[in-house]
C-alpha cells in the first residue's frame, strides 16, 4: 500500500506540474492572439480573469474587473465585493514586483476593511526571479501565473 502511494504522489506532482506548463502556454499563446485583437495586456488579462472568476461562481455573471484607483494606488484588475485584487504585467525584473502589488492589496484591504483575494499575472520573468517570486507567492496567498521563463 504505501508503493502505490509513492507512485500516485508521484503521478500527482507530474500532473501538478503539467497543469502548471499548461496555464503558461495557454498566457503566452493567448498573448500572441490578443496583439491581433488590439488589446493591451492587462485588458486582455481583465477579460480573462473576469470570465474564469464567473465561471467559477465568484463573479455575478454581470460583473467584470476593473482598473480602479484605491487611496492614490493603481491598481489593474480590481472588484469591490468580493474584494479582488490583482496586476497583471509583462515583464518581472525582480521580486520587487510582488512587493509593490502587496503594498497595493494591504492599502485595497485596509480601506475594505477585509481580506482580499490576490491575483498577479507575469507574462515573462528571468527564471531566477520567476522562483523567487513563486516562493513569495505561495507564502503571500498570491494566485500567482507566470507564462514564460527565460
Amino acid at each position: 500500500m504505501l508503493e502505490e502511494i509513492k507512485v500516485l504522489s508521484a503521478a500527482y506532482r507530474r500532473l501538478e506540474g503539467d497543469l502548471g506548463r499548461l496555464r503558461s502556454d495557454m498566457l503566452v499563446a493567448f498573448d500572441s492572439l490578443r496583439k491581433f485583437a488590439g488589446l493591451t495586456f492587462e485588458d486582455f488579462v481583465r477579460e480573462m480573469l473576469s470570465g474564469r472568476l464567473q465561471m467559477m461562481g465568484i463573479l455575478p455573471e454581470d460583473a467584470k474587473l476593473e482598473k480602479a484607483m484605491v487611496e492614490g494606488e493603481e491598481i489593474n484588475l480590481f472588484y469591490e465585493n468580493p474584494l479582488i485584487v490583482g496586476e497583471a504585467t509583462a515583464y518581472a525584473e525582480s521580486v520587487e514586483e510582488v512587493e509593490k502589488f502587496l503594498r497595493k492589496a494591504r492599502v485595497a484591504e485596509k480601506k475594505y476593511g477585509r481580506r482580499a483575494m490576490l491575483f498577479l499575472i507575469i507574462l515573462t520573468a528571468p527564471r531566477r526571479v520567476s522562483r523567487e517570486i513563486k516562493e513569495l507567492a505561495e507564502r503571500h496567498g498570491i494566485e500567482l501565473i507566470i507564462g514564460k521563463e527565460l
